[in-house]
């Protein structure tokens, strides 16, 4: 049954609508057919009991049934004259602003992604080709960004990412961010000025969060670890950065074989575009006999002046020899010669080189050209060695720069010993701070020293003693130091013993107005080895018999060294001392008279 309102016409061969707003929802199981404006073009249209509208745009066709009927499936025309849909391989989600193919909904991208493209098959592949004979056209992936919005955009800003190219891969749990392109502005940017730059991402394992592995800069400048390559400013650079060890590796899968070139770098000059003009070049080849395991050698090339090759000029070995001009490692010992501005170096025999260093054999010059420096051989008529120019300068003679000394020697008698500070003159060992040794044949040995001048001066010998920390420091002595000691000393066999000496003692601690000293007469008597005082001429100048305070006693000396007589007559008369003769007390108290000559 039809059912129709006034506008509704049955003509000879049509049905013909005239234009109305939409009516209302029919009532159920019925349809409402009807023609209305759409952009000043009549449109038909239906609307079911539902309230859902259909409209055929200019062309014409068939509404689709079934699927083409769901909620965001996208209709399309599956022949000139029919319109289709497929639903569960194209859909819109009208709530997210998403175009889903191959699903229609639940994208495991979230609802972030305009577009998804989701195939259960081998590969889901997005295609873009260009067919075109222009060098410059190309399929294309145009992705853009901008501060603002859509009505109102604005300039982005230096660090601002453009885009992200992100491989992601599932975890088990969802899609899980692999690696990724980024394009970021890389520079202040303006009109028709918009620097740029790339970033190379990945994961690291362990993690799901990139991190920036690589950046190829603005200028050009490639960094592998780093956002900011070529800190030294260089015209391009490649720059690798890491907080432990860096390394470029170069690797190769060529067949062993000894000398195989494995890795070079290279230097061209960009002027020739036959051979790019190629100057310079290291290359590290292979180098040994032990397959599968041989050594290695480092080659420094360069290409001569107006010439088209390279020539190997330098080879460190396999064993670390030098070679010059490759191979040419030369003879032990040998030395490089350069050739000058112009030629290669060369090797020089160590006998070569001698015979080149020595004066005598040169036009002009003798084996001692040089007086105003040591010379070490010797040199005729004698040198002298001075140490400064300046007042108070000195010469300093060490034996060795390490922090063990040894000997200083003097001729082949005499020495300075570093180690213990003390001098030997005609010993090379001395045990004491000044050892003098001689030949006791010898017409002249010992000791000698000689005042001289038109003075009552004469040579001195002065032994000098202080309480302080060195000789430097005065602190008084005190009573009983022993000032010095002129020791005299003999072999007995083995070593040098003391049989006699010496020695001023002080006998009250010294000041500047107290400075009391006695003088020891010691000496070791027959079949004993111990050093015992005879006499002493005490702060009075009085002579003591050993140490104590008596006057010298004769009694029961058999062998005496003074002769006591027995005439106790004053040979004056007048009981004074007699001419020759010294007056004397012995034991008994009798006055005697020793004769003195």
């Amino acid at each position: 049954m039809l059912e129709y309102g006034l506008e509704w016409h049955a003509l000879d061969t049509y049905f013909q609508f005239k234009e109305i707003a939409a009516p209302a929802t029919p009532q159920q199981n019925h349809i409402r057919q009807y023609a209305t404006d759409s952009g000043g073009i009549s449109t038909m249209c239906w609307k079911n009991d539902a309230g859902n509208v259909t409209c055929l745009s200019t062309g014409g066709g068939t509404i689709p049934t079934g699927s083409g009927g769901v909620s965001g499936a996208v209709a399309f025309w599956t022949s000139a004259t029919t319109l289709g849909a497929d639903d569960t391989h194209f859909h819109w989600d009208d709530t997210n602003d998403q175009l889903l193919i191959g699903i229609n909904s639940g994208s495991h991208f979230g609802t972030d992604s305009g577009l998804v493209v989701d195939e259960d098959a081998s590969s889901s592949i997005i295609g873009s080709v260009a067919h075109s004979a222009t060098v410059g056209h190309s399929g294309s992936l145009n992705l853009g960004r901008s501060r603002g919005t859509h009505a109102s955009p604005s300039i982005v800003q230096s660090g601002d990412r453009v885009s992200r190219v992100v491989s992601q891969a599932w975890d088990g749990t969802a899609l899980r961010d692999a690696a990724a392109i980024d394009a970021i502005v890389n520079g202040t940017p303006g009109s028709n000025d918009m620097p740029g730059a790339l970033q190379f991402l990945t994961t690291p394992d362990g993690s799901i969060t990139l991190a920036i592995r690589a950046t190829l800069d603005q200028k050009g400048d490639l960094g592998l670890g780093t956002v900011t390559p070529n800190y030294a400013g260089f015209t391009r650079a490649m720059t690798i950065e890491s907080g432990t060890n860096v390394a470029l590796e170069l690797a190769s899968s060529r067949a062993d074989a000894d000398a195989a070139g494995l890795g070079f770098i290279d230097a061209r000059y960009l002027t020739n575009s036959a051979n790019h003009n190629r100057v310079a070049a290291i290359q590290f080849s292979s180098s040994g006999t032990t397959v599968n395991q041989r050594g290695g050698m480092i080659q420094l090339l360069t290409k001569a002046d107006a010439s088209t090759t390279l020539s190997e000029r330098f080879r460190v070995g396999p064993s670390g020899q030098w070679g010059i001009g490759g191979a040419t490692f030369g003879g032990s010992g040998d030395i490089f010669s350069s050739g000058g501005a112009s030629a290669a170096p060369t090797w020089v025999t160590r006998a070569t080189l001698n015979a080149a260093l020595d004066h005598g054999t040169l036009a002009g010059l003798g084996d001692d050209d040089h007086t105003q420096y040591a010379l070490l051989a010797g040199r005729s008529g004698g040198q002298s060695l001075t140490g400064g120019t300046a007042s108070g300068n000195d010469l300093t003679l060490l034996s060795t720069s390490n922090a063990t000394k040894g000997n200083i020697f003097f001729g082949t008698l005499s020495t300075y010993d570093q180690v213990n500070d003390r001098w030997g003159f005609g010993d090379l060992t001395p045990d004491q701070q000044v050892n003098i040794t001689a030949d006791g044949s010898a017409a002249t040995r010992g000791l000698y020293v000689t005042g001289f001048g038109a003075n009552t001066g004469g040579a001195v010998i002065t032994g000098r003693k202080t309480r302080g920390a060195n000789g430097l420091a005065h602190t008084a002595v005190s009573s009983g130091d022993i000032l010095g000691n002129y020791a005299f000393q003999g072999s007995d066999g083995s070593a040098y013993q003391t049989g006699a000496s010496i020695r001023p003692v002080t006998t009250e601690t010294w000041s500047g107005s107290a400075r009391g000293t006695e003088i020891q007469f010691r000496n070791v008597a027959n079949t004993t080895t111990t050093l015992t005082t005879r006499w002493t001429i005490n702060n009075g100048g009085e002579l003591f018999a050993a140490s104590t305070a008596s006057f010298i006693d004769l009694t029961g000396v058999t062998t005496k060294v003074l002769k006591v007589p027995t005439d106790n007559t004053d040979p004056t008369g007048g009981g004074g001392a007699a001419t020759g003769r010294i007056p004397i007390h012995d034991a008994a108290g009798n006055l005697r008279y020793i004769p003195y000559y």
